[in-house]
């Protein structure tokens, strides 16, 4: 008998239904040993929580983290605590890639294992699709193709991971790729998380055989089935998220689990829709036989950069940022103000939180009767003393000053300069105790935008001010890569590895370090770019190695980069 269960070990960031064993109060922050300080729960599901929170290091190091955490009620499970091991033990294999969500430590507070992973800032894939479902409309082609591209790399980098010690390979299965386990930061990387029931050789718990675990909607027929799966299960999962990409709903309709588990089993999907350039790929995704699919994402990323020549449109994670800022997605904004949020909390090691905040208002209710106290007494000073100086002095102006900063776009990089003070934090800001009649220059900068500077003073008649910054985007910069041979073409942080010649890719102004190799010419050439005003440039590149003899001629390989 198939034993079906639809399994949700956690979602990285989980939609908010009440449950049972969780805390009582998400707002009151706690302590993970002396290292970690959870300041607010963002989700919970089932059988845990998620809490955004900081790391505590030496010399007052701080990063904001996400912490992943089981249930207090679940506490005593050793299954799941053996689960949370192994999902740390697997992301640890994992970490290096810039596609998968980082893992930074695993600690235990009073018992309770919590994972403590990288704080994703945006939204999930799902809540694009749910924002553009109601006006029936889908993503644009070329988001669709960057979509598709880093989550196949990720996917890839997951298979191919070794034993760092034995070198053996790991033989990892997500089993739960989803629109929801694919979350986007708000600089447009994506990230492949939640591996809370990947399926690996190294793994403790063992999975009951025909157990189904995984999301119904996102399976591959042999997951649905119950029977033995590989990493082309993953192939199959990521073909019907490239079919809603393109069609903007899911393969499977039903409205139960019972008839989607059965869709899924079958595994048929209607592509007579699809656009015939895509038609081809996700045949191959999505093909019933695990054997006709394709063996390889390199495959389907050759395949799918194919269409990207044809079309003459190569986005990056700049320009996909910039997509999601035209959406105005709700869980963007809620991401970007939690982050700024645990930004502005400061810590200390004797546990208590020295921001106002959610701990501070709950240590208040504790002992309200000694604020209580202090206030009256408080009150009566304040009146005698005014008392005292309203019959000696007449009244004063104020001595210092505030200023209100916003900006659009939102999360500004600010700088605030005045007598020996530097400042820089991010926009929405309050600054108060500001100095009167002394000059104040804030500049306001932002990648893809044109940075703006103001300059001021408070005075005793205007000791408060708002100002709001409403800095104009650049213009894109396009980048033309040709080489002589054909080569390949990396910019360190900003793109990997690419074939060139290559359509012109689009990328936000500034300064870039630019790379072109062949693995015939032991010497790779680097090039600077500096377009800080955007514009159409071209790239050019001679690798130096004979046409006929395909060998190299000698000479040192060189590049040039010329606007047009």
């Amino acid at each position: 008998m198939v034993l079906v269960e639809n399994h949700f070990l956690f979602a990285q960031y989980m939609r908010h239904t009440d449950t049972m064993g969780r805390h009582t109060d998400t707002s009151s922050g706690f302590w993970i040993t002396d290292r970690y300080y959870a300041i607010e729960c963002i989700g919970y599901g089932g059988m845990g929580e998620v809490w955004i929170g900081k790391s505590h290091g030496d010399q007052g190091f701080q990063r904001i983290v996400a912490i992943k955490r089981i249930l207090t009620n679940k506490k005593r499970s050793a299954h799941l605590h053996q689960s949370m091991k192994d999902e740390a033990a697997l992301l640890s294999h994992l970490t290096a890639y810039p596609n998968i969500i980082n893992i930074f430590d695993l600690r235990f507070d009073q018992g309770i294992p919590c994972l403590i992973m990288e704080y994703i800032d945006g939204p999930e894939l799902k809540d694009i699709f749910d924002h553009l479902a109601p006006a029936e409309t889908t993503l644009p082609l070329p988001v669709t193709n960057y979509i598709m591209l880093e989550t196949s790399k990720a996917l890839s980098y997951v298979h191919q991971a070794k034993d760092p010690q034995t070198g053996n390979p790991l033989n990892i299965i997500h089993r739960d790729l989803s629109p929801t386990n694919l979350l986007i930061t708000s600089n447009g990387i994506i990230k492949l998380a939640d591996f809370g029931i990947a399926k690996w050789d190294l793994q403790t718990v063992s999975t009951v055989h025909g157990e189904i675990k995984g999301k119904f909607r996102y399976m591959s027929p042999e997951q649905a089935m119950g029977i033995k799966i590989d990493y082309r299960s993953d192939y199959f999962s990521l073909g019907l998220i490239f079919y809603e990409c393109l069609m903007g709903t899911p393969t499977y309709n039903g409205t139960s689990d019972s008839e989607v588990i059965q869709q899924a089993q079958k595994g048929f999907v209607d592509l007579q829709n699809i656009d015939d350039r895509y038609r081809p790929l996700l045949t191959k995704l999505l093909h019933p036989d695990k054997k006709q699919r394709y063996q390889n994402l390199e495959e389907f990323r050759r395949d799918l950069g194919d269409i990207s020549l044809e079309t003459g449109k190569v986005i990056t994670h700049d320009s996909f940022a910039r997509f999601l800022q035209h959406l105005h997605l709700p869980q963007l904004d809620l991401g970007t103000k939690r982050r700024i949020r645990a930004e502005h909390t400061r810590l200390d090691r004797t546990g208590a939180q020295t921001t106002t905040g959610s701990s501070y208002r709950l240590f208040l209710m504790r002992h309200w009767r000694i604020y209580l106290s202090l206030l009256v007494i408080l009150i009566a000073i304040s009146i005698l003393s005014l008392a005292s100086f309203s019959r000696t002095s007449s009244p004063s102006s104020p001595l210092r000053g505030n200023v209100e900063i916003t900006s659009n776009p939102d999360a500004v990089s600010l700088t605030i300069q005045y007598d020996d003070t530097k400042i820089q934090k991010t926009s929405p800001l309050t600054l108060n105790d500001l100095p009167l009649e002394t000059p104040i220059m804030i500049s306001a900068e932002k990648i893809g935008y044109q940075s703006e500077n103001k300059s001021f003073s408070l005075s005793k008649t205007l000791p408060h001010r708002e100002t709001l910054f409403h800095l104009t985007p650049l213009p894109p910069l396009y980048v033309q890569f040709v080489t002589t041979p054909p080569s390949e073409v990396s910019i360190p942080g900003i793109l990997p590895s690419f074939d060139a010649p290559s359509p012109r890719k689009e990328l936000s102004p500034g300064t870039y370090d630019i790379i072109f190799s062949n693995p015939l010419v032991s010497k790779s050439v680097h090039i600077k770019l500096e377009a800080p005003l955007g514009g159409e440039y071209l790239c050019k590149a001679n690798m130096q190695i004979d046409a006929i003899t395909k060998k190299p001629t000698g000479k040192n390989p060189s590049a040039t980069c010329t606007k047009r």
